[in-house]
């Protein structure tokens, strides 16, 4: 999938994490640091990964429920994207931090 957004707007963008880990157990992450990186292609470099923050709800659709993880991005934020076409990562937890390729993301 990939979302558009524009390089001169400011705008929350969003991580879906599932309420379940890979062996089906039940999985609340929110109690965890959350950070999320832009790459252009590459794995993130230290340099790359940006805090995010939980939300407090969670949503709920066919597929199960999703904790949410958002960053701000945008002009005057500290995290302005130029125009190009990125892979979303997300980082749960610091010690033995889980790491996880996202979806796409077009700046335009």
């Amino acid at each position: 999938m990939i979302s558009a957004i524009s390089s001169l707007t400011v705008t929350d963008v969003w991580y879906q994490v599932a309420d379940t880990n890979p062996l089906g157990e039940a999985n609340d992450p929110t109690g965890q640091t959350v950070q999320i990186a832009f790459t252009t292609g590459s794995d993130p470099e230290v340099s790359d990964w940006t805090n995010a923050a939980w939300e407090p709800d969670t949503i709920t659709d066919d597929d199960g429920t999703w904790y949410l993880a958002r960053v701000e991005v945008g002009p005057g934020t500290g995290r302005e994207l130029a125009k190009d076409i990125y892979v979303l990562w997300l980082k749960i937890g610091t010690t033995d931090p889980t790491v996880l390729r996202g979806r796409t993301l077009h700046v335009y």
